[in-house]
């Protein structure tokens, strides 16, 4: 087993290079965009539609009524026991 001490290391070691490996993933994309404009835009329009989607999801949930959403779970617990599904 290893001791305190050592699992210290190994996590500052680990903590260590996941900064350098985000250091150099920021750098390259810095990079990428100063090299390639389109791309700022390409992120932009991206970044608008996760969170229109987001958005959507959101007022999704909230039209349900804590009735339907008990009425929901039965189902989908009554689906799993019918397909002997379970979750981890």
């Amino acid at each position: 087993m290893l001791s305190d001490e050592t699992i210290r290391k190994i996590n500052e070691n680990v903590a260590y290079r996941t900064m350098l490996i985000l250091e150099a993933s920021d750098r390259h994309w810095k990079q990428m965009f100063e090299r390639y404009p389109w791309l700022v835009e390409c992120q932009a329009r991206l970044d608008a539609r996760k969170a229109a989607e987001l958005a959507q999801a959101d007022l999704q949930l909230s039209l349900f009524e804590p009735a339907d959403l008990a009425a929901h779970r039965a189902d989908t617990e009554a689906h799993r026991g019918v397909y002997g599904v379970r979750e981890s």
